[in-house]
C-alpha cells in the first residue's frame, strides 16, 4: 500500500495526516508539528526509518511520541532492528490496515478525536 494511498485511508478514519518524502524531512516535520503518532518506513531515503526514529527518540521534544514502524522485512529482522531502538510497534507490508488501526489506537489509547 503506498503512502499517499495509506493516508487516505488514515484520513477517511479521522486522522489528520501529513506526509514526507524522506526521513530527515520526517523528522523536521515532527520536532514542528509534534503529531500524535509517527508511522515510519523502514527504508527511507536521505535518512532511514531507523536513524529517523532515533533522531526523534533522542530530541526531548519529540521523545514520547509513539513510533509505528512500517516494514516489508522478515518479522524477525524487524524486531530485532527495533526492539529498544526507536519503535514502539512494527507492522508488515503490505500493510494490513485493521491490524495497523489496532495498534494506532492502542498507541493513542483510543480512536482519534475530532
Amino acid at each position: 500500500m503506498s503512502a499517499d494511498v495509506l493516508a487516505r485511508r488514515l484520513a477517511r478514519r479521522g486522522f489528520a495526516v501529513d506526509t514526507a518524502a524522506d526521513g530527515a524531512e520526517g523528522v523536521r516535520m515532527a520536532r514542528v508539528l509534534r503529531p500524535a503518532v509517527v508511522l515510519m518506513d523502514l527504508s527511507l531515503p536521505v535518512l532511514d526509518g531507523l536513524a529517523a526514529a532515533r533522531a526523534l527518540r533522542d530530541a526531548p521534544e519529540t521523545r514520547q511520541i509513539p513510533i509505528i514502524m512500517l516494514t516489508g522485512h522478515a518479522k524477525e529482522d524487524t524486531a530485532a532492528a527495533t526492539d529498544g531502538a526507536a519503535a514502539d510497534a512494527w507492522e508488515a507490508k503490505p500493510v494490513d490496515f485493521p491490524r495497523l488501526l489496532a495498534t494506532i489506537e492502542r498507541l493513542l489509547g483510543g480512536a482519534p478525536s475530532d
